[in-house]
């Protein structure tokens, strides 16, 4: 990439290829100068770009990490060393900055590079480098905050504090938080010189203190609090603060709130405060929002008094509760929602009701959310709204207990909550303070009298079972509605765009779905949710084993069934399990793959939701294990199973694995019925598929009839290897490679052989079972050589005279290679050479008039 002089880049693009820029220009003698805020990750950039550069180029780096410190003398040193040619400047430093180094990127000795503030995604990255390994969700949230941006070194000396406190242990799956973390003198006084304020500055710390402690509070609030706490002229201090960029103060629902402007030091600060401190501030919060009535409080506010009266064992109104139990809910964390509410109805909310019921049907416990609602007497004339609401509710809570696939991605029911705080609920009721607003605005919490959460999801539910059944415009069309609901209220939307990615899997090419997948699961590992993030890896492995990558499927599908069985998602783990099974079962390990199939297979026979899937898997497993006639009829059984819940395309995809097993010609006429009906590229590819497979294994003898199916399974090949499904275009290919030959058909054949291996190539060293033998295309070396000079554009002439040979010779190799790679001459030389590197084949349509 060529870079004009004093040319920008925006860190919005992945910080991998900015890093590649990086280094392309320090190679090429061109210094570089990277600005950004604290927390874009200057110095973070700085360290990866060394680590990248080739030691010849590293030893004529001068590497100036904060060059806007630098003195007026030193920076004009390091201006004249660059100008001169003696070193090649590698350095980082705030915006407007202004010193001569300035002069360098005017110049276009110097290119400058802007980063923006890190996303919470990526100091999550940043969190796992420091620790060398992945950090458990459940503990994100207690060191990666939601905002972007944030101190990179404090974060790294808190992951070193708690793990040299014993509180941060590593596991199985990772790095976790096994208690609250200690407090941390060190960590603290470095936290506070890097805000440019000391222990002794007392009015100016106790602010920051109780910003960190309860964010987004009213100005007015804060300097109530603080003013009981420290002598001195809060309003002067918080005026101060501001004008030197430590905090900002914004308005919103026409109030002033302050918070850090650092998001990391924001969530740490709290952590390093004594707990005698702490539980002081603590009590100065709660008594000064105590004074405000309680219906008055906006959701910060509410959420305050909720945190520290839980934490400080002090009561809290159970009004208070259940404003934060309604943010929980619409941040999409059901449990904490559900131990919120449950402490309220305990103090006799009636109005909290409502928000448990939600949360129980959210936690798979519809029929106790139903018996709750049933026994709730609300009058109709004094309270319509709510009478309204119950209803419903109810009505969305009935719906859901009647369809049993409902609980497919729900998690279970957490503990009774006692009164007290554990570690987990306190780091996501933390984590619920200091995120910023779902919908923008922040003033208040939607209230969960108007059920629209639950409708969300329902509706997110229905275009999952309308995406199983291959009808996608209606299943884009519910999540359309899903997602404007939900945003409308201010609500997480997660799972509609998670279900939007899943609805897509039968439209668009695997690669274009990992990658939406993927982009989902960072954003849940962010966020800590490892339900959320242990479906993104089942659908993340299932892809990479449906397009014949089991290698690379296999550990990511178990972790994904790790993740839902640790979150309670029992049903989804489930599912994941017999992806799993399916994937061992291609790799060979067919005992293994049993093992873990059969805890479904026994549960499927009670739970009508898990059968197609169960029997689905146990027919791949029968097919690795070359039981082909019981591996077809089981096929059909799940397809019947798929049928009778109603996902025709499910069902149509198991009659393609039956007709794929040898049973094509029995199932086609159930295909071709179901291919009327269901939607989507993946269904019409199968169909064709299921088509030629039963013309091949009719076995006819008519050559043309074998060349035009051959060239059906070309076309559908081809179909398959844009589409990404490796293992599927190398079986039609393969296909078509026998019938090509059995009709004496020879450099088609040739050359649907050269594909086949391509693909096979592209699913890595697990060769797929349904992939037929087949003759690999071998040369010999001296038809290699002769092939190799002749695709670098030697005439034949100069290969003759290169190797000694004459040019009849030469001519007859090249015959032979043409003849062996399925092609007609030079033109396609190079290519067929070089297939086997290429990720998606050029459609070739070899079988048309080839001879």
């Amino acid at each position: 990439m060529v870079v004009t002089m004093g040319e920008m880049f925006d860190s919005d693009s992945e910080r991998g290829d900015l890093l590649d820029v990086a280094r392309s220009h320090v190679g090429n003698a061109r210094g570089l100068l990277v600005v950004g805020d604290r927390g874009a990750g200057r110095t973070h950039f700085l360290q990866s770009l060394i680590r990248l550069l080739e030691p010849a180029v590293r030893e004529r780096v001068w590497i100036g990490d904060d060059v806007d410190r630098l003195d007026a003398e030193r920076s004009s040193k390091v201006a004249d060393a660059v100008r001169a040619g003696r070193v090649v400047p590698v350095m980082a430093t705030a915006p407007e900055h202004g010193s001569p180094i300035d002069l360098l990127v005017r110049d276009g000795l110097v290119t400058q590079l802007r980063l923006s503030p890190l996303k919470s995604a990526e100091v999550l990255r940043v969190a796992e480098s420091f620790l060398g390994g992945p950090l458990d969700p459940k503990s994100v949230p207690a060191f990666v905050p939601s905002r972007p941006g944030g101190d990179l070194v404090i974060l790294r000396e808190a992951l070193a504090a708690a793990r040299g406190a014993g509180v941060l242990a590593h596991g199985s799956g990772g790095w976790r938080l096994t208690s609250h973390v200690p407090p941390d003198g060190d960590l603290r006084r470095l936290i506070l010189a890097r805000l440019g304020e000391g222990p002794e500055a007392a009015p100016a710390v106790t602010l920051l203190d109780v910003i960190a402690m309860a964010p987004e509070l009213s100005v007015e609030h804060l300097e109530m609090i603080v003013g009981n706490l420290v002598p001195g002229d809060p309003a002067w201090e918080v005026e101060r603060l501001e004008a030197l960029g430590v905090i900002e103060v914004f308005e919103r629902s026409g109030i002033l709130r302050p918070r850090l402007r650092d998001p990391i030091i924001e969530l740490l600060l709290p952590q390093t405060m004594g707990r005698v401190r702490r539980r002081r501030m603590g009590t100065a919060i709660i008594e000064v929002v105590n004074d405000r009535p309680t219906r008055e409080l906006v959701t910060s506010e509410a959420l305050a008094l909720v945190q520290h009266a839980l934490q400080n064992g002090r009561g809290v109104h159970p009004l208070a509760l259940k404003r934060a139990a309604e943010l929980a809910v619409r941040s999409a964390r059901p449990e904490l929602a559900w131990q919120l509410a449950t402490l309220a109805v305990a103090q006799g909310s009636n109005e909290a009701q409502l928000v448990m019921a939600l949360a129980e049907s959210q936690l798979g416990r519809s029929e106790q959310a139903l018996a709750r609602l049933d026994g709730l007497l609300i009058d109709p004339l004094l309270e319509p709204d709510r009478f309204q609401a119950r209803d419903d509710l109810r009505g969305l809570v009935a719906s859901r207990l009647a369809d049993r696939a409902s609980a497919w991605s729900l998690a279970s029911m957490p503990a009774v909550p006692d009164g007290e705080l554990d570690l987990i609920t306190s780091i996501q009721l933390s984590a619920l303070a200091v995120q910023p607003p779902l919908d923008g605005r922040g003033g208040g919490a939607a209230s969960t009298d108007d059920p629209v959460v639950l409708e969300g999801e329902r509706l997110a539910l229905e275009a999952s079972v309308a995406s199983l059944d291959g009808r996608m415009q209606a299943a884009n069309a519910l999540l359309d509605q899903a997602e404007a609901l939900l945003r409308a209220h201010g609500a997480d939307s997660f799972r509609v765009r998670w279900g939007r990615v899943f609805a897509g899997l039968y439209e668009c090419p695997v690669e274009v779905s990992r990658l939406r997948m993927q982009k989902l699961s960072v954003e849940a590992a962010a966020a800590g949710r490892g339900g959320d993030l242990g479906l993104c890896e089942w659908m993340d492995g299932a892809l990479l084993a449906a397009c014949g990558k089991v290698d690379e499927a296999i550990p990511e599908l178990t972790r994904a069934v790790a993740a839902l069985e640790s979150n309670g998602i029992h049903e989804s783990a489930y599912l994941a399990r017999v992806s799993l099974a399916i994937a061992l079962a291609a790799r060979g390990s067919v005992e293994s793959a049993l093992d873990c199939l059969e805890p479904v297979l026994l549960l499927s026979e009670k739970q009508p939701f898990l059968e197609g899937w169960a029997l689905h898997g146990l027919a791949c497993v029968r097919t690795a294990a070359m039981q082909s006639e019981e591996a077809e009829a089981t096929f059909c059984e799940a397809a019947d199973a798929y049928e009778s819940s109603g996902y025709r395309l499910w069902s149509l995809l198991a009659l393609l694995d039956s007709a794929r097993a040898g049973r094509a010609g029995v199932t086609l006429a159930r295909v071709e019925s179901l291919g009327e009906v269901v939607e989507g590229r993946y269904a019409e590819t199968a169909v064709r598929f299921v088509r030629a497979l039963a013309s091949n294994q009719s076995g006819s003898s008519d050559p043309a009839e074998m060349g035009r199916t051959g060239e059906e399974f070309n076309r559908i090949g081809d179909d398959y290897a844009t589409l990404g499904m490796h293992s599927y275009a190398a079986e039609a290919y393969s296909a078509a490679s026998a019938l090509f030959r059995r009709c004496g058909r020879e450099r088609p054949a040739a050359a649907a052989a050269r594909l086949t291996e391509e693909q096979l190539a592209l699913c890595g060293p697990v060769r797929p079972a349904l992939v037929r033998g087949h003759e690999k295309v071998q040369l010999s070396d001296r038809e290699a050589e002769i092939a190799q000079l002749a695709s670098e554009g030697h005439s034949n002439r100069e290969v003759a005279d290169r190797l000694v040979l004459s040019i009849r010779t030469v001519e007859t190799h090249l015959l032979r290679v043409y003849r062996k790679l399925g092609i007609r001459g030079r033109t396609g030389l190079s290519e067929a050479l070089t297939s086997s590197s290429r990720v998606v084949p050029t459609p070739m349509r070899v079988g048309d008039g080839a001879e």
